[in-house]
């Protein structure tokens, strides 16, 4: 979204080449994980006959489907297409979590293993976050910097 060309001594480069962009890439501890609470969305739809799960897991096909052809190999996927998706993946984690957590009955062992669970992904979603952020708000990083945040080839 914005990718300024960087040479030593611009924008506080102090190495041979640097890199200052922003770049729309999402946090991989958050996307993967709302695949799994939108399974666990889908379970609790199915087998709880739980309202919550059902709506999220429908407003997550919206947004998604639309973009999900035959010929979606044929044209330039970015990842705006599926922004719409977003928050019902974060409102499908949020309330997976919860069902995680358990409420006040919840067994001697489910509370303490699920707040562990819930925490560690917590810290992880939020330790990616600002691993990324030096790409996600344009700060200047030098080339090796920003090839080490580059994890995925569709990310370039």
């Amino acid at each position: 979204y914005y990718p300024p060309g960087i040479a030593a001594g611009q924008y506080g480069c102090t190495a041979a080449s640097c890199s200052k962009e922003v770049l729309a890439v999402g946090n991989p501890a958050l996307w993967w994980m709302s695949i799994a609470a939108l399974v666990v969305m889908l379970w609790l739809w199915v087998s709880r006959r739980d309202w919550r799960g059902g709506a999220l897991v429908l407003l997550v096909l919206a947004a998604v489907v639309p973009w999900v052809r035959d010929d979606l190999a044929h044209r330039t996927m970015v990842l705006f297409y599926a922004l719409p998706a977003v928050p019902f993946m974060a409102l499908s984690c949020a309330v997976a979590a919860g069902w995680l957590l358990g409420g006040p009955d919840a067994g001697r062992l489910r509370r303490p293993l699920g707040t562990a669970f819930v925490g560690v992904w917590v810290a992880l979603v939020v330790w990616t976050f600002a691993y990324l952020y030096p790409v996600l708000a344009a700060q200047t990083i030098t080339l090796a910097q920003w090839q080490d945040r580059m994890w995925f080839p569709s990310w370039v």
